[in-house]
């Protein structure tokens, strides 16, 4: 045999068979540096018995939750850059492409405020006719104030949709971390 199973044998925990027993048991009677191995394993296991346990240096749990707080912080300013960079490349992107898509196609700029103009009366068709499905009369300022009141309500909803994209991105970490 090899001088390697023994190194092995000498160093694992595992239990040896009687035959394994008895070729260590041999081996280690003409090799010096086996014997060395084992002395100095059984040595070290020794040490490390009765070594009293060791104790952090005094404040550790202060220093410890400061770094944790810091790398909180950092991660969070990492997470908002990521959120607010990816969202103004999002933004710059679909104008990219919509000028792209305005430059190729044959619309010009005069046709293109024409047909937005066609579209918003249009949207003034539909609440004509939503005032004879209603039944009511929408004369004087009570579609200026409806149309407040629609652009207000929509506004509202992008206002929230942006501040829980805000709050998730913010404050995601710290619930993954606390449910840890």
């Amino acid at each position: 045999m090899g001088h390697q199973p023994f190194e092995n044998w000498i160093l694992d925990d595992q239990a040896l068979t009687p035959q394994q027993n008895r070729d260590l048991a041999d081996h280690l009677v003409t090799c010096l540096e086996c014997q060395k191995l084992q002395n100095s394993l059984a040595a070290a296991t020794n040490l490390l018995k009765i070594a009293p346990p060791a104790s952090p240096r005094p404040g550790f749990t202060e220093r410890f939750k400061v770094l944790q707080a810091e790398r909180r912080a950092l991660q969070h300013k990492r997470q908002t850059r990521i959120f607010f960079l990816s969202t103004i490349l999002g933004a710059l992107v679909a104008l990219g492409g919509l000028v792209t898509a305005l430059s190729l196609s044959n619309i010009s700029l005069p046709d293109l405020f024409v047909s937005a103009a066609k579209i918003i009366a249009g949207l003034f068709t539909v609440a004509g006719d939503a005032r004879f499905y209603l039944g009511t009369s929408l004369t004087g300022p009570l579609p200026i104030v409806i149309w407040v009141l629609v652009s207000i309500g929509f506004c509202l909803l992008v206002f929230a949709w942006v501040y829980m994209l805000w709050r998730i991105s913010s404050q995601g970490v710290h619930r993954n971390e606390k449910s840890l």
